[in-house]
């Protein structure tokens, strides 16, 4: 929350108080541990400094989580899609075609669970079972929340200029990701994950647009 914070502050600071900067416009589809989203965000540069805010959309549509992952976030309801992202880039002066950055960035979103759990069962509830097989049941689909989530990222990435105005952008990195558990919702039926925190890996891609003042 505090680095959340930090960035907001220095975010509207930029945004307001620094005017005739460098503006771009950008979009990225962010793979993490337990979530696809995409997000749109206004960024501004000063000198080697960038901030984003913008929107996160967290992925409705796909059943299963990142790399077949049972366990995900899943909205259950249009506004469980949206959650707000900020940003903060130190983009590294090199003398590469390519320009490299570290960054940091906090999202938070209110969205559900999704599980499709296979769990084993007991050989006793099968018919005519074989001798030393396991035998396994999907009890259906699990969903709980929504819940509160706040995702702290720090990581590595470069921009490639595609035109002068036109960026591709790549990166990666390691995160905490802090849940917040919520009163169940109309689609609840379970609940999963406890109160508390844990690590998570995530990796994006996407292109972005310069406006305004060049750098």
């Amino acid at each position: 929350m505090k680095t959340s914070l930090l960035i907001l502050f220095l975010s509207i600071l930029a945004f307001k108080c620094l005017s005739g900067q460098q503006n771009s416009i950008s979009s990225h589809a962010n793979l993490g541990t337990y979530s696809l989203h995409y997000d749109l965000l206004f960024n501004r540069q000063i000198k080697q400094h960038k901030f984003g805010l913008g929107l996160k959309f967290n992925d409705g549509l796909n059943p299963r989580g990142p790399s077949g992952n049972n366990l995900h976030l899943h909205p259950q309801s249009f506004m469980e899609v949206f959650g707000i992202k900020l940003g903060y880039q130190y983009i590294i002066k090199t003398k590469l075609y390519i320009r490299p950055y570290v960054f940091l960035s906090s999202e938070y979103t209110k969205c559900s669970w999704q599980n499709e759990p296979i769990l084993q069962t007991s050989n006793e509830y099968i018919i005519n079972p074989k001798p030393d097989y396991s035998y396994y049941a999907a009890p259906g689909k699990l969903i709980a929340g929504p819940n509160k989530y706040f995702d702290e990222r720090i990581g590595f990435g470069f921009y490639a200029p595609i035109t002068d105005r036109i960026d591709f952008d790549i990166y990666g990195g390691a995160g905490w990701l802090f849940v917040q558990l919520g009163p169940p919702g109309p689609n609840s039926n379970a609940i999963i994950g406890t109160i508390g925190g844990s690590l998570t890996l995530n990796a994006g891609i996407g292109l972005s647009y310069k406006f305004g003042k060049k750098e």
